[in-house]
């Protein structure tokens, strides 16, 4: 059996949290990469709220990851 890495319960904020620390960013270097404030991105890996599509596209080129995978995540 394989290991699961991610909790399933897991907050929407930590995990996002988890994806801009593994790809080795700070988030005022986020910030400058992506053009979304660092008072959002805190926002955000807090659970204060939901991407707008401009930030979760943002976001997701930055991360890596697709945009409708990113709201999912927020959705759940």
């Amino acid at each position: 059996m394989t290991e699961n890495p991610e909790p399933a319960g897991e907050p929407a904020g930590v995990k996002l949290r988890r994806a801009r620390v593994s790809l080795g960013y700070t988030q005022e270097q986020l910030e400058a990469e992506s053009g979304v404030s660092q008072a959002t991105l805190s926002r955000l890996e807090r659970g204060r709220g939901e991407p707008t599509l401009r930030v979760a596209r943002a976001l997701s080129r930055v991360l890596r990851v697709e945009v409708d995978d990113l709201f999912l995540l927020f959705r759940l």
